[in-house]
């Protein structure tokens, strides 16, 4: 019998931030094969705890020093835009992001896992501090939509792909930015002629 796989929904509120997550674990085959989808599931679950820790202490506390914690040294880093790279590299890349565009939020909307695969579709919610790709800093709040797809071993993250709306952010500071420049001061009630 082929194995019917399930998807299961729940809400999480932890650690300051909400989402909502699924697993893909296998299904229920003939008797005696119970005990792989019970592996299944428990190391999905495992991995799902490892990568939402991971983007608590590092994205929203800024905690880069416990990325050791969840990346093998050896990890690639695979992201649009960027050739590929090492784990060693990554701690650059998020300490410039954290710089110019401070997590005030982070919702992981969804979580799929199967084996040692993970997919983790996110929405952040920051404030432009610092200039970022040319864009100066505005002190205003945008919104960054991204997924990743982690491989796990051992509770570490081994491989990362990483798909980041940029055009999405970039549009959003400076549609921002542009809407700043073009409100009219405001009326001084002094100024307004008697009734």
């Amino acid at each position: 019998m082929s194995s019917a796989h399930s998807l299961r929904r729940r809400h999480l509120l932890c650690s300051g931030f909400t989402g909502t997550y699924g697993t893909i674990a296998g299904g229920h085959r003939q008797s005696g094969q119970n005990s792989r989808c019970l592996r299944e599931t428990t190391l999905t679950d495992d991995n799902e705890a490892v990568a939402r820790q991971f983007y608590l202490d590092i994205f929203v506390k800024g905690n880069l020093q416990a990325l050791p914690n969840y990346v093998a040294p050896s990890c690639m880093i695979f992201m649009l835009g960027r050739p590929p790279g090492y784990a060693p590299g990554l701690s650059v890349i998020i300490a410039r992001f954290l710089a110019a565009l401070p997590v005030m939020e982070l919702n992981v909307e969804d979580v799929i896992g199967q084996g040692d695969r993970l997919v983790v579709r996110w929405v952040m919610r920051v404030r432009h501090r610092a200039t970022y790709w040319d864009i100066p800093a505005s002190g205003m709040i945008a919104t960054i939509r991204g997924l990743d797809v982690f491989r796990l071993v051992e509770r570490k993250i081994v491989a990362q792909w990483t798909y980041v709306d940029h055009e999405g952010l970039l549009d959003d500071l400076n549609c921002q930015r542009q809407h700043a420049r073009q409100q009219p001061p405001d009326e001084q009630i002094d100024d307004l002629p008697p009734a």
